[in-house]
């Protein structure tokens, strides 16, 4: 549901279609380690609320960030 939201919302645009599944991955990855609380507010609500879709929004930047370095 999250890399969903992060390509509908233009954030995946930057990222070459070839190294779209390794940034989900990661993303994935991070969010199960350090957001797990943010995932399961998402999960529970079935929705993204306006502070979980700027949380999200900052994993995804800070994930995209670091991907870019790679």
């Amino acid at each position: 549901m999250a890399v969903i939201w992060a390509a509908t919302k233009g954030f995946l645009d930057e990222v070459p279609l070839n190294k779209i599944e390794a940034f989900e991955e990661k993303l994935i990855s991070d969010l199960n380690t350090r957001g797990r609380k943010l995932l399961d507010r998402i999960n529970q609500e079935k929705a993204f609320s306006a502070k979980e879709e700027e949380e999200l929004k900052k994993y995804v930047t800070v994930n995209l960030d670091q991907f870019k370095k790679i």
